[in-house]
């Protein structure tokens, strides 16, 4: 028989458990955006799509897209995410680091599929195309890829050789010289890009089209102005990377790190951002004049669009990246200059960037820079 005191025991229990703390329910929205078909001729295909989106994570979420060129991944849960778009014929492209914190709809900027440059037929041998072939994908002010790519003149330097890309983006050379040659990019509204040493093949050899490479890219990503502005505020020395190291062998070395502080303007949400400082010993400091160490891209994610973070680290030692700039002008005057540019998706790690095999400075498209600011670089270290 059960007493009173039993039920009282079991309402208690099952009251305990009925109290307990719930699962938080997992974020859910919509990722949504548009993404096109390009021909290497004639206008935009809006028609017959079919272009697979397949955005993956901890989970994998996957559809195709409708003839507008629309696509919908509904109830996806909150998380990081890469996304690719693919369809045969074309050359696909990827996104990473997707950050969706679901509870609504994300949309994604729109995309465009160039078609791949491939032989279709079989090759005619007594009438060999030889040409070589690149792609050029145009950027507006905002960061955003435009639909038409065309009337981008590549120049092939030191030759009178010019190439013009048609509305997908894609450029041919008819003829061309054997070896490395720098060449330049160049069209009304945009800033001159130049990119060092490009391997041309041999023409006479040669047994089909062949694609240019572009030091580590196929594509040049080619970008207006931005319509954002940095400002330095302030720039100091890091208290944390400011000393001397007793090595094993029992040598020295210094380490320094100059940051400096500011803002974006105008401020709010959109697209990433990405900042690098750039130092020298002179106030014309530039991205095409500055001292010999590689920059340092830091990426702006808040909305305010203030920084405490962009840095320039120097430091004795015996790896390659170690500098003796900082020693060499202890106890004088530099000066600083930060650079703005759009995140536009292509590489979440570093922006596109070529390099300058002479003095390795790094060579980019669509960046704006701040005022300049001095500092007094310190001629004695603290002991770590």
């Amino acid at each position: 028989m059960i007493n009173r005191f039993s039920l009282l025991a079991l309402a208690f229990a099952v009251l305990s458990l009925s109290c307990g703390t719930p699962t938080a329910p997992i974020a859910q929205g919509n990722i949504s955006g548009r993404v096109y078909l390009q021909p290497r001729t004639g206008q935009i295909d809006q028609a017959k799509h079919d272009i697979i989106v397949a955005l993956t994570g901890n989970q994998t979420y996957t559809t195709t897209s409708v003839d507008s060129g629309a696509f919908v991944l509904s109830n996806v849960n909150q998380g990081i995410y890469s996304i690719t778009y693919s369809k045969a014929g074309y050359i696909s492209r990827s996104m990473d680091n997707i950050q969706f914190v679901g509870n609504g709809t994300l949309k994604l900027s729109t995309v465009y599929l160039n078609q791949a440059d491939t032989v279709i037929d079989p090759p005619d041998t007594k009438n060999i195309d030889r040409r070589v072939f690149g792609y050029v994908r145009l950027y507006d002010e905002n960061g955003d890829s435009l639909s038409d790519h065309s009337g981008v003149n590549v120049t092939i330097n030191g030759t009178s050789l010019t190439a013009t890309s048609e509305k997908s983006g894609i450029f041919y050379f008819e003829k061309y010289p054997k070896g490395k040659f720098d060449i330049t990019v160049s069209k009304a509204g945009f800033q001159d890009l130049v990119i060092p040493q490009i391997t041309f093949p041999d023409s006479v050899t040669l047994k089909s089209k062949s694609q240019l490479q572009f030091q580590n890219y196929t594509i040049i990503n080619f970008i207006k102005q931005p319509n954002i502005t940095p400002t330095i505020d302030s720039i100091d020395l890091s208290p944390d990377f400011f000393y001397i190291q007793t090595n094993q062998d029992g040598s020295r070395d210094t380490s320094i790190q100059i940051y400096s502080a500011g803002k974006v303007t105008p401020s709010g949400y959109g697209k990433r951002i990405w900042l690098f400082m750039v130092v020298d010993n002179t106030p014309d400091v530039s991205i095409d004049n500055y001292d010999d160490s590689r920059p340092s891209f830091i990426l702006l994610t808040n909305p305010s669009r203030k920084f405490n973070n962009v840095y320039k680290s120097y430091s004795t030692g015996q790896s390659t990246t170690s500098k003796r700039w900082h020693i060499e002008h202890a106890g004088k005057d530099v000066y600083v200059r930060t650079y703005v540019m759009w995140n536009i998706g292509v590489d979440i790690i570093n922006p596109q960037y070529f390099e300058n095999p002479v003095n390795k400075h790094k060579i980019l498209s669509g960046c704006a820079g701040s005022n300049v600011l001095k500092i007094t670089l310190p001629t004695e270290f603290k002991l770590q």
